[in-house]
């Protein structure tokens, strides 16, 4: 680049010569800047972390304690399994009162007629209610419950129907022991009518064993564990929890009647050491099926549920009709009852 102009005036001092010359040599510079290619762009490769989906092959999984698997419940199943499918209806229950669980079959919570069972029922309202200062029990009286448990006597059980009022005293249990499922009969002295379940007999066994003081407790079990091989009208008893040879200790009311159509058929009670299991079945089935029928279906659906329990084997050789030696038999029928017999039912109950 050159100059063509001269220098004049300012031009001619030193000072502004030097700064023209600086000026003109920055222009230069920029020049030769401007018209330079830039060289390319050089960038540092940075690595950079990229998601991929996880590879289940790959990725570390936290390990897992492993879960045992469920125990099957054997009484359960056992319950489940006594009462098989057909005309027949079977309610059961069954309480372990070591471990305090309450194993209930389809049925064990429906309504049955009692026949016979709700005898236990009266029996500890009568006993509960002079414990509790709301009325006496006579020497008599006792012995009534004691023949009302042990043989099934109807006479001794319709006299103290009468004389402890009825229906009031399966109300009045109901309410005491909570029982949810119990009904008074509706004509006031058919009292094997009375509609109750192989839950709320559970739960009247386990009040006589908590609540009854122990006199009054002793009186039923010593009852039910001499029951006899039959009852006060010839019915043979030895079935069920009953059935022989019968286990040493098993305190056990049975059960037995037809209305109409239906059969009736009941076991129930106290089995294993120190009284562990309180076991209901309750069954209902045509009563043209007959009662040895009955009995022996009653036996294994009983059976069956035994099987599933810790219980003591039964004595080898004993007598199959007799109970345990260790408790005494019935004593006799009182010879005069108060209060004449009450049937069962409206028809009379078939006996086999």
């Amino acid at each position: 680049m050159r100059l063509n102009h001269k220098l004049s005036g300012p031009d001619r001092d030193p000072m502004h010569r030097t700064v023209r010359a600086v000026l003109v040599a920055s222009a230069a510079l920029a020049c030769v800047v401007v018209s330079t290619p830039a060289a390319p762009l050089e960038v540092a490769a940075v690595p950079v972390a990229v998601r991929t989906p996880l590879d289940a092959s790959t990725t570390p999984v936290a390990a897992r304690t492993p879960v045992p698997p469920t125990k099957p419940d054997p009484i359960a199943a056992a319950v489940a399994t006594a009462a098989p499918a057909g005309p027949a209806q079977v309610g059961i229950a069954v309480l372990d009162r070591s471990t305090g669980k309450l194993t209930l079959g389809r049925l064990g919570a429906v309504p049955f007629l009692s026949a016979s069972v709700v005898k236990l029922l009266t029996a500890v309202d009568v006993l509960r209610r002079a414990e509790v200062g709301a009325g006496t029990v006579s020497p008599a009286q006792r012995v009534l419950i004691q023949r009302a448990l042990s043989a099934s006597d109807d006479a001794a059980m319709g006299a103290l129907w009468q004389q402890f009022g009825g229906a009031r005293t399966v109300t009045e249990i109901a309410g005491w022991a909570h029982l949810r499922d119990t009904r008074a009969p509706g004509p006031t002295d058919q009292w094997a009518e009375t509609k109750l379940s192989a839950r709320d007999v559970v739960a009247t066994y386990t009040y006589v064993l908590t609540t009854l003081n122990p006199v009054d407790r002793k009186l039923i079990l010593d009852s039910l564990r001499g029951a006899s091989p039959t009852g006060a009208d010839g019915f043979d008893q030895s079935f069920g929890l009953l059935s022989p040879p019968r286990r040493p200790g098993v305190a056990a009311k049975q059960g037995w009647m037809t209305v109409g159509p239906a059969q009736y058929l009941h076991s129930t009670g106290l089995i294993g050491p120190g009284d562990r299991y309180v076991v209901a079945v309750l069954t209902k089935r045509p009563a043209a099926d007959g009662f040895p029928a009955g009995r022996a279906a009653v036996s294994a659906a009983v059976a069956r549920v035994l099987s599933a329990l810790t219980l003591t084997p039964p004595p080898a050789g004993r007598p199959s009709s007799r109970p345990p030696a260790a408790h005494a038999p019935a004593p006799p029928a009182p010879h005069h009852v108060p209060y004449p017999q009450l049937r069962p039912s409206s028809r009379p109950p078939t006996r086999p």
